[in-house]
């Protein structure tokens, strides 16, 4: 079976088409995506909670009576000012459900190749290689964040000389280098979106490495992945309608169909445990500045 990547229908197709032989043969992909879920929701939830919690506790001393809408925010403020260990707590957390999403994308890559992914323990596979797969992740984040301040701080910059020089054409040119900038980290976001992917396929694969592969990929493809990501923007907009309560069927199957994504940049076949080498990239329709 070739994966075509540039068949979008074909890939959601066949990652729909995944799910339900996997749910077929007893593998518990629902049970899976919910803990998943509720396992990245913890943050907002823990978040939400303790903000209800300082509000009714002001509310209980009388401190918000008669105070004006100004006072309320500046005492919310200061009751909600983070403790040094506080944000130590939440700097693990999130590197603890980066690699819990790694994880699941190994599981629904898996599931993409009608392999068995495990059971709910599989969540936790990235942390068996956890140096690398934070590796990737740290430098990714890293050079993402790098090409945004490449247009974000120079915009900055205008902002504060046109403001200053009542400049409205400068105000208006700093706007649209902090939008150039934005872009680049989008391209960058492109650029490196299959080091995961990359990473759990050889496990001897260095995190630099894998950025490298990443890349490599997806020479000639940034664009056609954007509309791929592009089209599960509709169930996304429904996901967060519903509370993130519809995630539970669509999360699988946007995971898998990028799953599959992969499977046909490296020209993956059933029963081949070795990517082949990267497709060549494809020309068509792809603008000259979306590869710069």
């Amino acid at each position: 079976m070739y994966f075509d990547p540039a068949d979008r229908p074909a890939l959601k197709e066949h990652a729909k088409d995944s799910i339900r032989q996997a749910k077929e043969r007893g593998i518990p992909v629902t049970l899976v995506t919910i803990i998943y879920l509720v396992m990245q929701a913890a943050p907002s939830i823990i978040s939400s909670t303790r903000m209800t919690s300082q509000v009714n506790i002001l509310m209980n001393s009388g401190a918000l009576d008669n105070a004006t809408p100004q006072q309320m925010m500046e005492l919310l403020q200061q009751m909600n000012v983070t403790s040094p260990g506080l944000s130590l707590v939440t700097l693990l957390l999130t590197i603890f459900l980066a690699i819990v999403g790694v994880g699941y994308q190994k599981y629904c890559l898996r599931i993409s190749r009608h392999q068995h992914p495990g059971e709910i323990a599989a969540l936790f596979d990235g942390f068996r290689d956890f140096g690398r797969y934070f590796g990737v992740l740290f430098l990714s984040g890293l050079f993402v964040f790098l090409w945004e301040m490449a247009g974000v701080i120079p915009g900055i910059i205008l902002m504060v000389v046109g403001i200053a020089l009542q400049s409205t054409a400068i105000i208006l040119l700093s706007v649209a280098v902090v939008w150039v900038g934005v872009i680049l980290g989008i391209i960058a976001t492109f650029h490196y979106s299959q080091a995961v992917f990359a990473a759990i396929d050889d496990p001897d694969l260095a995190a630099r490495d894998a950025l490298r592969v990443s890349k490599d990929l997806m020479r000639g493809h940034k664009w056609e992945y954007f509309v791929l990501t592009l089209s599960f923007l509709g169930w996304t907009i429904l996901i967060a309608m519903t509370a993130g309560i519809l995630g539970i069927w669509i999360q699988p199957y946007m995971e898998t169909t990028l799953a599959s994504y992969y499977n046909g940049l490296i020209g993956w076949q059933p029963d081949d445990d070795t990517p082949a080498e990267p497709q060549p990239p494809v020309d068509e329709k792809e603008p000259e500045w979306w590869e710069k």
